[in-house]
């Protein structure tokens, strides 16, 4: 096939060796004709500045070159199998390819008519117009000259004019003081397992839903307790005879309980160990319902930059009527504060020690030795540690931490979160959003996360049945 080739063929495509032919021709010996107003713009234009479209005139000039050099003014090349045969057209005089509607003062219309002059002198073996421009293929078309167009696959990159390469060096710029910087990536762990923030999915928090205690549970919670702790009712004194060895006997005796002592244990201590263990039931069933919409996560932040982070700064938002439990608060609702009440001691034999006088005198003067504590230097803050700016002493909806430099590339730095979720909040979605800040960053990192709250029904019964068997009698 044979193609009359347009000057954008040279200036704005790929080298003819770098182009897939296939999709313009199955032929595997395909012919480039140069006409001459192709050659006057390729002279043109190999002297117009340094820009792209003057450096590969000047490459195109030197293939041109070639061309003159080789035998026949033919200068073969091969691609694989496809024979490629560059060539310059026969220079037609102005008269010999006048034709009406053409304008050969313009190097389209003259490239056009040379082609028909071509067509009509090799009427077996017709040449095609090869362009990437409109203008010459409207022109073609009007004068019944076959051509193909140029496949945009073949174009080179637009060339970046001056602002595009100043964005190209303010963005290579940046890019070079973005790697020396810190980078902040932010998870929560939920269950053991870490979940990158900033991921369009919700995750999902399981949270205790509370089911009070009925009077008949509070009484038979009672039951269970005076079960595992009977009252004591047999104050027989069962001791065998020589049981006691002649030492202990010369030492003191063996007194069984006193009436009064039975009658105060049995009627008074006991039974008011049952009052307060009712107190405690019901205490631990109103902390218990508080503490199971509570839900414990953890955030971890990495700094996998390559700098450490000075005077990093995190702040956590709670949104949706979610809120951060004050960490002072938590320790007290988690804690074992209001233990529960000891079962009174029932009243059992006694033993009467016959201490002698001298024991006793040196007894009396026995003093504690006076405990003298070292002085403990007063250590300043560790750098690397994390602190509050204002120790939140309530629930809030934001949390404000710091650190004086957060090291990179070092272990992840694990926060303990605790979160209050209101009542009613089953199948609702909350947020938390934490903004990461420090001297040295560029900008602040924003990590955002959506929580979807799932209900799971929890009977206090159960809770107190558990613990109360637990203990055992004691």
């Amino acid at each position: 096939m044979r193609f009359f080739v347009d000057t954008n063929f040279f200036l704005q495509c790929k080298n003819y060796k770098n182009v897939r032919w296939k999709d313009i021709t199955e032929d595997t010996i395909i012919e480039i004709v140069i006409a001459r107003p192709v050659q006057i713009e390729i002279d043109r234009f190999k002297s117009d500045g340094s820009n792209r479209r003057s450096r590969k005139a000047r490459e195109t000039s030197r293939f041109f070159k070639k061309i003159i050099n080789a035998e026949k003014d033919r200068f073969e090349d091969s691609i694989g199998n496809v024979k490629i045969i560059s060539m310059f057209a026969d220079n037609y005089a102005s008269d010999e390819i006048k034709k009406e509607g053409l304008d050969l003062s313009r190097p389209d219309d003259e490239l056009i008519a040379s082609i028909i002059k071509y067509n009509d002198e090799m009427a077996d073996d017709k040449a095609y117009l090869l362009t990437h421009d409109t203008n010459p293929v409207l022109t073609a078309k009007k004068h019944d000259v076959p051509f193909k167009m140029i496949p945009d696959s073949w174009l080179l990159e637009p060339q970046k004019d001056n602002r595009d390469k100043t964005i190209d060096e303010l963005k290579r710029e940046i890019k070079s003081l973005t790697a020396k910087e810190p980078k902040i990536e932010a998870f929560l762990e939920i269950n053991g397992l870490q979940h990158p923030m900033n991921t369009r999915d919700s995750l999902e928090v399981e949270i205790d839903n509370h089911i009070g205690l009925s009077n008949g549970e509070l009484e038979s919670l009672l039951d269970l307790v005076r079960k595992m702790n009977p009252l004591k009712t047999d104050f027989s004194n069962n001791i065998k005879k020589n049981s006691i060895g002649s030492l202990a006997k010369s030492l003191g005796a063996l007194v069984p309980p006193s009436q009064d002592e039975i009658k105060k244990y049995i009627e008074e201590l006991y039974p008011s160990w049952i009052s307060e263990m009712r107190n405690y039931i019901q205490s631990y069933e109103n902390k218990e319902s508080y503490r199971l919409k509570l839900r414990n996560i953890k955030t971890v932040l990495k700094n996998t930059g390559s700098l450490p982070v000075n005077n990093l700064r995190i702040i956590y938002n709670a949104y949706g009527g979610m809120l951060l439990l004050a960490p002072d608060r938590e320790e007290d609702l988690f804690k074992e504060d209001n233990p529960m009440p000891k079962k009174p001691t029932a009243p059992s034999l006694k033993f009467d020690r016959r201490v002698p006088s001298i024991f006793r005198a040196w007894d009396n003067n026995i003093k504690p030795a006076d405990i003298i504590l070292p002085k403990i230097p007063r250590h300043n803050r560790d750098r690397y540690g994390f602190y509050w700016k204002d120790r939140p002493d309530k629930e809030v909806n934001e949390w404000e931490l710091y650190c004086e430099e957060f090291r990179h590339k070092l272990d992840p730095k694990t926060i303990k979160d605790c979160l209050l979720f209101p009542e009613n909040s089953n199948d609702k979605k909350f947020d938390l959003k934490i903004t990461v800040s420090g001297a040295n960053m560029i900008n602040p990192e924003k990590f955002h996360c959506s929580l979807k709250v799932k209900f799971k029904d929890v009977r206090i019964y159960d809770i107190l049945a558990n613990k109360l068997s637990c203990i055992g009698q004691y």
